[in-house]
């Protein structure tokens, strides 16, 4: 199915978003000339990106609302190539021409016809303003009103049988919009002699269809199912479908390429969505780097002795800490690649768990490499042990912890329904996780009813083990005020003193054992190991139950959006009213009289523009892999007050919406030349002054194709918002 959205990683190029999809549908069985399942995803890819002419986009980023890439209309056509790249048979579509110049959707809309000719596809599609060519190309047509299906027959009869009824349909007219107009008073037209016969509304145009001879032959083709023909086609169809999938796979699976392959691809494509993003990639990394630079210079030469205690515990319990921050990220990346991965499962292209170790192979070197310049910056700026035993072991340590943590996070993400609700989720579990960890509440101190938030945390097995990891076999001498008595006269190691507000030190004694000190947070070096492997099983743990909550996930149209009433609405209902021969039928209400006159008083009340709006000298020019490119050269014009000025052009050169971008000042990426201002005459020369007000207080409005709006908000505040900001 394809949707009205386009829905993709916006970093990734067309042709990366392209080869994913290829690569997923390749299938066991190749084609006698065709050597590896590479080749045939590269030739299938340079096939759809010619059958619709955007191979010059290969090395383009897709692209969304805030991220500059291909146009509307190739990003459109993109969605559609992505969609045949699934080798389906059954195709719905869902106003995919949206976004494409007439010409372009005619040449569409042929290649499903031949495309449904040559293999035999079931092709459903619901377009918006469809010319005569475009309709001339479907078998058979379903007309709705109201959610009541009004007809539904061959494309050929549909016309004939609207004008049987009395509805004049004129020669030049769009035979699609006569046929979805026929319930609307305000724009159908009646033939002469049926005005006081013609059917009102879509009841009585339903109830002539169900007595027509059409109904009666639609109703006989419902039989088809049951015959042999149909039957061997079934049959046909399940042993070509078993030969493409992979032996390996369930018999009754929709997926094609083995599950190391979907891994695999999965895995390249994660690295592409990274490499598409470079800015967040490196400043991920120079942030970790600064964040280590500054804890580190906070615990810089922590001593040897009960000073450094508590130092090196705040160092130790920090390196557990900010990468569990960095994974509070997962939570918004969760629900950020969810529209994409719900369109793939529904496209059948890969298991959900692909996805998800893929994520977790992506991981693995960045963790090692991001992990790696954070922990050595802090671990010798503190001067923690310096063995390569000790460097060692804390290395891995804070590695698995980040991996868990960073797992535990993605769980979390994929087990909520919404992004409000994970946040809450997320925000409560970071502060419980941190106060529960041993170091700002020490275990034997914990309360006996939150001790169990200890005993599930991951970071507090880390946490241990990164203390049992730098004190054991430690001697740790008291100091300053930790030794009484002390000052004047007092010499340490002359005897009369002792250690005092050291956990685990003992009667007596000047110094405390590193051993003393774990015992006494309740501690112990012998579960260092332990505590890795449970920090390991941990992160296996939340990897399984992410797979499960997100092969949960519902697909693209189940359950997913919904058409909200209106909450003063939900209690009315309509009265069904009795039938009666001698009622006459309702039509649709009609615009009311008054509009006219509200239009009149509303026109009063505004103020009238007599300024003429006029630009000249526009260029705009974009970065590309190959140079720059000039997509705007030279372009001047004016509007005047009381007229409309249309920017025209076949989609995929980025006329119109550059054009508008560049007139309204929205634009801010690459290099923009343009002169606009307000004067009375085209011809006028502008003064200082009109330069200087078109600049500070621009006078244009801008309504691009992308519908961003606040999704929480009721209709009636959106609409009223900007009316408010502006009086």
């Amino acid at each position: 199915m394809n949707t009205e959205d386009e829905i993709f990683f916006p970093t990734m190029s067309v042709g990366a978003t392209l080869d994913f999809a290829t690569r997923m549908k390749v299938p066991y069985n190749l084609p006698p000339d065709i050597a590896s399942a590479e080749e045939y995803a590269k030739l299938y890819k340079e096939f759809l990106l010619k059958s619709l002419g955007i191979e010059h986009t290969h090395n383009t980023k897709v692209g969304d609302e805030y991220i500059r890439g291909v146009s509307g209309g190739e990003r459109k056509r993109v969605s559609i190539l992505e969609c045949l790249a699934t080798r389906g048979s059954v195709f719905c579509w869902d106003n995919s021409t949206r976004g494409l110049d007439a010409g372009t959707a005619l040449d569409w809309t042929k290649a499903m016809r031949a495309m449904t000719d040559i293999l035999g596809l079931t092709t459903i599609a619901t377009l918006y303003q469809a010319g005569n060519g475009i309709y001339e190309q479907f078998d058979k047509v379903l007309i709705l009103d109201e959610g009541k299906q009004i007809y539904y027959g061959p494309r050929e009869d549909a016309v004939p049988f609207m004008q049987d009824l009395g509805f004049l349909c004129d020669p030049a007219a769009n035979q699609a919009d006569f046929l979805t107009s026929v319930t609307t008073p305000g724009v159908r037209a009646i033939a002469e002699g049926y005005e006081q016969k013609f059917p009102r509304n879509g009841t009585e145009v339903r109830a002539a269809y169900e007595s027509s001879p059409i109904k009666t032959a639609m109703v006989a083709e419902l039989d088809y199912p049951t015959s042999d023909e149909a039957r061997q086609n079934t049959i046909d169809f399940k042993e070509m479908e078993a030969r493409d999938k992979h032996k390996s796979l369930p018999k009754n699976t929709s997926v094609t390429t083995s599950f190391y392959s979907q891994v695999k691809t999965a895995v390249t494509r994660q690295y592409q969505i990274l490499w598409g993003d470079k800015p967040v990639l490196i400043v991920k990394q120079v942030s970790t780097l600064i964040q280590a630079l500054v804890a580190g210079s906070l615990f810089y030469a922590a001593p040897d002795h009960s000073a450094g205690l508590f130092l090196k515990g705040g160092a130790l319990f920090f390196c557990l800490l900010y990468p569990a921050y960095m994974g509070l990220s997962e939570v918004t990346d969760s629900f950020t690649g969810r529209p994409v991965l719900a369109k793939h499962r529904s496209f059948a292209l890969h298991y959900p768990a692909a996805f998800v170790i893929a994520q977790v192979a992506t991981d693995i070197p960045l963790m090692l490499f991001q992990m790696s310049h954070f922990g050595i910056v802090i671990y010798f700026m503190v001067g923690l042990q310096t063995t390569a035993e000790a460097f060692f072991t804390y290395w891995i340590i804070i590695f698995a912890s980040a991996m868990a943590m960073t797992a535990c996070f993605r769980m979390i993400g994929a087990a909520f329904p919404t992004f409000d609700a994970a946040t809450k989720a997320s925000g409560l579990l970071v502060s419980a996780l941190f106060m529960y960890m041993g170091y700002m509440i020490i275990k034997p101190e914990m309360k006996p009813w939150f001790v169990w938030i200890f005993w599930i945390n991951p970071m507090s097995y880390g946490f241990e083990a990164l203390l049992g990891n730098e004190f054991h076999d430690q001697q740790v001498p008291c100091v300053g005020p930790n030794l009484a008595p002390n000052g004047p006269g007092y010499v340490p190691g002359d005897g009369g003193q002792s250690c005092i507000g050291v956990n685990g030190a003992r009667p007596g004694a000047t110094s405390v054992t590193g051993d003393d000190y774990l015992a006494s947070m309740s501690f112990s070096h012998s579960h260092l190991w332990r505590n890795v492997g449970i920090i390991f099983a941990w992160w296996v743990f939340f990897v399984v139950a992410t797979i499960i909550f997100t092969s949960r996930w519902k697909e693209m149209g189940e359950g997913g959006r919904g058409l909200l009433i209106p909450r003063e609405k939900q209690n009315k209902t309509k009265h069904i009213q009795v039938n009666d021969e001698e009622s006459q039928a309702v039509e649709k209400p009609q615009a009311s009289s008054e509009s006219s006159g509200s239009d009149d008083t509303l026109a009063n009340q505004l103020i009238r523009n007599t300024s003429i709006f006029t630009w000249k000298n526009l260029t705009y020019t974009v970065k590309t892999p190959s140079g720059d490119r000039v997509l705007l050269d030279n372009v001047q014009g004016f509007v005047k007050p009381g007229t409309l000025g249309a920017l025209m052009g076949s989609s995929g050169v980025s006329s119109n919406r550059i054009s508008i971008l560049c007139v309204a000042s929205t634009n801010t990426i690459s290099r923009l030349a343009k002169q606009h201002y307000w004067t009375s005459s085209p011809n006028e020369r502008p003064t200082a002054l009109s330069m200087v007000l078109s600049w500070s207080m621009d006078e244009t409005s801008l309504c691009l194709s992308s519908d961003l709006q606040a999704m929480s908000s009721r209709w009636t505040y959106t609409s009223r918002w900007p009316q408010y900001v502006r009086l």
